[in-house]
């Protein structure tokens, strides 16, 4: 008990520690997990998908491993814009060029020598083609009362539901001050087609053309560019 007296003496008593404590307590961490397990990644995908790399040199090899599944993987070049990620996992990718490059040229790499990526069970596609707004969006007049429902196609891999956290969308376009939140913040996910709902607000100052950015499960943006001048 002495021990711990003596201990809290000292936090208490060193300024440094006094502020620390401090911000710890009053300014608790409250941050999205899908941006926090992106943040860990060099990309997040969903299962049967590739990761577009550009244009790579054909010096360049890569080695594509997923231990848990013993899948073990080399191409070189630009092969590796071909790869179809189709197992869920935790894969790491090890990037090497061995080309000497002469004086004058280039020779920063390209990109890290090993890279995560995280490949989920879940996929989902927004079909904008379905989107349907409750009201028109009139320049100058707050959007408030107005709701945005999208169908979302669903695809599980080994996996029959899954949480999904919903992200705000955001909306683009010039004098515009619109964001759309979601009607229920954290749904379940089951294969097949889903319908979500956000709810508007803010003002569109000036006629434009406004572009909606959904999130999905991996954190990527979808977006819904709106056909119509807002006016």
């Amino acid at each position: 008990m002495k021990k711990n007296h003596v201990a809290l003496n000292f936090i208490l008593g060193n300024p440094l520690s006094k502020i620390l404590f401090l911000f710890y307590v009053l300014c608790p961490l409250n941050v999205n997990s899908q941006t926090v397990a992106k943040s860990m990644y060099y990309k997040v995908i969903s299962f049967d998908e590739k990761i577009q790399f550009g244009d790579v040199e054909n010096s360049a090899k890569w080695t594509i491993t997923n231990t848990k599944d013993n899948i073990y993987v080399s191409v070189t070049g630009n092969l590796i814009n071909d790869y179809v990620f189709s197992k869920a996992g935790t894969y790491e990718i090890a990037y090497s060029d061995a080309k000497k490059h002469t004086a004058g040229e280039c020779s920063h790499v390209q990109f890290e020598d090993r890279m995560s990526i995280k490949v989920n069970p879940v996929k989902m596609k927004f079909d904008f083609t379905k989107i349907s707004f409750s009201d028109k969006i009139q320049r100058g007049k707050n959007c408030e009362g107005i709701f945005i429902t999208v169908p979302v196609n669903v695809e599980m891999k080994d996996l029959q539901t899954a949480k999904f956290v919903v992200p705000n969308v955001t909306v683009a376009g010039v004098g515009s001050s619109i964001i759309a939140k979601p009607v229920t913040s954290e749904v379940i996910l089951k294969n097949g087609k889903q319908f979500l709902r956000y709810q508007l607000s803010g003002v569109a100052a000036q006629e434009a053309y406004l572009m909606f950015d959904f999130v999905d499960n991996n954190n990527n943006i979808q977006t819904y560019n709106q056909p119509t001048l807002v006016n």
